[in-house]
């Protein structure tokens, strides 16, 4: 049996437990909200010039080393180049971001 202090440590530690895992959870929670909405405003922004300017990206897919076989009933497209380069500026604003954060 446990004498009655120690009761009272054990549910004293239990309520920190439980109060820093709910402030945790709720901050983890504001910070998820915040990055959809950036990300939402990032697709719209990209979206946006892709309505009023369509020349702008014109060259994105017709990379060098994008891969295109066209036949007379097949089309394959691999486009490995156009989606190295989009995964290097997803990285290189991922690490802006987390600097800046």
């Amino acid at each position: 049996m446990l004498s009655h202090n120690h009761e009272l440590y054990i549910k004293s530690e239990l309520h920190i437990l439980i109060s820093y895992s709910k402030q945790t959870l709720v901050t983890k929670n504001n910070k998820m909200g915040k990055n959809l909405i950036l990300i939402g405003c990032i697709i719209t922004f990209i979206g946006l010039i892709y309505h009023f300017f369509p020349s702008a990206l014109k060259w994105f897919g017709n990379l060098p080393g994008d891969i295109k076989v066209e036949k007379p009933n097949t089309k394959i497209y691999f486009p490995i180049v156009s989606m190295l380069l989009v995964s290097v500026i997803f990285n290189i604003l991922y690490r802006l971001y987390k600097y800046f954060q």
